[in-house]
Parts: C-alpha cells; sequence; structure tokens
C-alpha cells in the first residue's frame, strides 16, 4: 500500500491486466443500477466507463476537455444537483495516458466534499502510480487501482488495489456478485509486517 502513498489503505493483488482491476474496483463496491459519476476525458476513461455500464451500473458520464484536468468546479455542480444523494461513485483515471493530460485528485475529492456527497472516489492509477506524486490518504482516495505494466514499470500480468478502510466497509455489506475478483477473502487475512532487520 505504500507505493500508493498509504498508511491506511491494504493493498490486493490479483493475476490480471488493468481492465481486470477496473473490474474487481466496481464490483466490490457497486452494485447493478447503483448510479455511478464519470467524465468522458480520454481514451481510458471511456473505457473505465463502459467497463461500469457492462456490469449494470447507471453511469452518468459528463463530457469535459480533453485537454485540461477535469473541473473540479463542473464536479461540485454535478454532485450539487443530485439533492437525493444517488451518486454511489465518482471515477476519475489520474493520468490519462491517451492525452497525458493528468487530473487533480485533491481537487475532485474536494468537489465532492464541498457538495456533500458521500460517492466513493475510485481512482485509475495505471499509468502514473511511481510515475507521478500519488497520495492515497491525504487525498481521501477510496479505491486507487493500478496494472504493473505502466507507471511501475513492471511485467505485466498483475492487477494492484489500495483499498481504504471506508471501502472494505462498503464491501462487506453489498457489491455485486463476484468471485474471483472478490476481494474479501483476502482482506481478511491479516495485514503482513514488515520483518524486523536482522541483527549485525
Amino acid at each position: 500500500a505504500r507505493a500508493f502513498g498509504s498508511t491506511q489503505g491494504r493493498a490486493v493483488i490479483f493475476p490480471t491486466s488493468g481492465t481486470g482491476a477496473w473490474e474487481a474496483s466496481l464490483v466490490n463496491t457497486l452494485a447493478p443500477g447503483d448510479r455511478v459519476l464519470s467524465f468522458e476525458h480520454g481514451y481510458f476513461a471511456n473505457l473505465f466507463t463502459r467497463t461500469a455500464e457492462n456490469l449494470g451500473m447507471q453511469v452518468d458520464e459528463v463530457p469535459v476537455d480533453w485537454r485540461r484536468p477535469i473541473p473540479a468546479d463542473v464536479v461540485e455542480q454535478v454532485l450539487r444537483r443530485d439533492r437525493e444523494r444517488a451518486f454511489r461513485a465518482v471515477l476519475v483515471v489520474h493520468n490519462e495516458t491517451s492525452t497525458g493530460v493528468r487530473n487533480d485528485v485533491a481537487a475532485v475529492r474536494a468537489a465532492i466534499d464541498a457538495a456533500g456527497s458521500d460517492a466513493l472516489l475510485i481512482v485509475d492509477t495505471v499509468s502514473s502510480l511511481a510515475s507521478t506524486d500519488f497520495r492515497f490518504d491525504e487525498w481521501r482516495v477510496d479505491v486507487a487501482l493500478a496494472g504493473s505494466q505502466k507507471g511501475l514499470m513492471l511485467p505485466p500480468g498483475l492487477g494492484l488495489l489500495c483499498v481504504s478502510p471506508r471501502a472494505m466497509e462498503v464491501a462487506e455489506r453489498g457489491g455485486s456478485p463476484r468471485h474471483f475478483f472478490d476481494w474479501r477473502p483476502v482482506l481478511r487475512e491479516p495485514a503482513p509486517t514488515q520483518a524486523a532487520a536482522p541483527a549485525g
């Protein structure tokens, strides 16, 4: 979890791609029919949206300028209009690979808070993790996900997630039917502790 800038989140690793990590982030926290806010902000942002739709979530996709970060004021305006507090999650790609535009995750979190929304913040860090500043705890991200092959520059084949205590609670009481991507059995195992250095 430290790679994500977290001391509170728990790490989960699946033998999968970044696409599988998208699915894991969604099926553990959301159910079919849940309302989700996303942004038409680039090729991978659009694929993340399609993944949620294919899993049965009701996605409101807001078009924004692909050349600039997602405007925080737009996030706040959309969420303020949601008077029934129906949005269960906000999806953001930290660094949109197709354009190179990096979104301000801290500003998105501030907009969610300013609107009084309790939506989860789910962030794709596939091309940003370990390559640019990311602060899971400080920005109060609920789920961050990555693949091993881009920002981390490792061999492909691993989907990595960092899960906040809040997201863990949501997954325990809800989510979608799932099996392979169910993170609950993994998170029920004790968190690993760092081994003490041998005396020398």
